[in-house]
This record gives structure tokens, sequence and C-alpha cells, in this order.
């Protein structure tokens, strides 16, 4: 967000000067909303681990946590720990059965991730 100077004045990505007072409230609450979120999702994204299994989830709708470590060459513990991650951004849900967690990729907040993403790569 552009810092204002003693009148008040701003200064644009281009340099343009602007009255902060023209700022949307609203829209600078979505902006700062979806920064969060981008900086949330660039933090989960940043391990190739989480990657790789939100890869293979795309891929094929349920797996074990062991077929995950299995093909992304980890420990289960490792793995473990990173679908927790993910699970905690909603990304994946995991369900017990029996002595198998069986994990799946939330869709909707996949491609939600993936909108977020975008309007970082392409803003309004």
């Amino acid at each position: 967000m552009p810092a204002a100077d003693a009148r008040g004045n701003a200064r644009s990505g281009n340099g343009a000067r602007v009255r902060v007072a023209q700022f949307d409230a609203a829209r600078l609450r979505r902006v700062m909303d979806d920064a969060n979120r981008q900086s949330n999702l660039a933090t989960v994204l940043a391990s190739p681990l989480r990657c790789a299994t939100l890869s293979l989830l795309s891929t094929y709708p349920a797996m074990s946590v062991g077929d995950i470590a299995t093909l992304t060459e980890s420990t289960l513990a490792l793995t473990s720990y990173h679908l927790r991650r993910l699970e905690a951004e909603g990304l994946v849900t995991i369900e017990k059965s029996g002595r198998e967690h069986h994990v799946r990729l939330d869709v909707d907040a996949f491609v939600g991730m993936l909108r977020t993403l975008n309007r970082l790569a392409a803003p309004d």
C-alpha cells in the first residue's frame, strides 16, 4: 500500500500522486485480505513435498498417507506433517478408515487457491 506524506498524498505504482482519501475502503480491505491469503498460500506452496502432494491428489481422488509418502519418497512422519499443514489451509481432508488415513483434495478450496494466486499474477 502506498505510504502517505504529510499532505495526505501517496505515490501509485507508476509514480503518480493520488490522494489517500481517494482509496475505496472496501476495495482496500479486499486487497489486504487477498494479500494475506496469498501470503499464507505462498508459505504452504513453498514446500516441494506439499506441491507434489497437491499434484498427486489433483490426479487421484483419494490416496492413503502411506501411498503419498511412497510416491513422494518421503517418510510417513514428514508426509503427515505436511498433510496437516495442507489440512489447516483447508486444501485437503483426512479421513481415518481403520488403521489407514485417506487424504482427499478439497476441489473447491483448491480452485479458490488458484483464483487467489491468479489475482496476484493479474490484479484488477
